[in-house]
């Protein structure tokens, strides 16, 4: 389980520098993954190399941030979890994200910022 949280976090770094954007936050509900890639220390976990592969990607944005939030703020990424399952392939909404992952994020920032 924390090998997919790290990898969607290097995917989504890449994608990133892909695109040539200069920030990025990542936003997890899982602790250990959360807490290992806001650490630069070093340990034996399972998800070490992957955590240095987001270590170094991120150096090479202006500016990363990784931010450990609550399962029930996390509507969103469940969601977009939920409907890359039907694919094989790796998925990325700039723009047009699939109506369960547009309302649950809808529902994310009201539960951040309520009206």
């Amino acid at each position: 389980m924390f090998e997919a949280e790290v990898v969607a976090a290097v995917q989504g770094l890449e994608y990133v520098i892909y695109l040539v954007l200069s920030e990025l936050m990542v936003e997890g509900d899982s602790r250990a993954v959360i807490q290992n890639l806001q650490e630069d220390g070093d340990d034996s976990s399972t998800i070490r190399p992957f955590i240095a592969n987001a270590h170094q990607l991120s150096r090479s944005l202006c500016r990363c941030r990784f931010m450990l939030i609550g399962w029930s703020r996390n509507l969103a990424g469940h969601a977009m979890a939920f409907v890359s399952q039907s694919s094989s392939k790796n998925r990325f909404w700039v723009k047009d994200a699939p109506d369960l992952a547009a309302l649950a994020t809808a529902s994310d920032c009201h539960a951040i910022d309520p009206p």
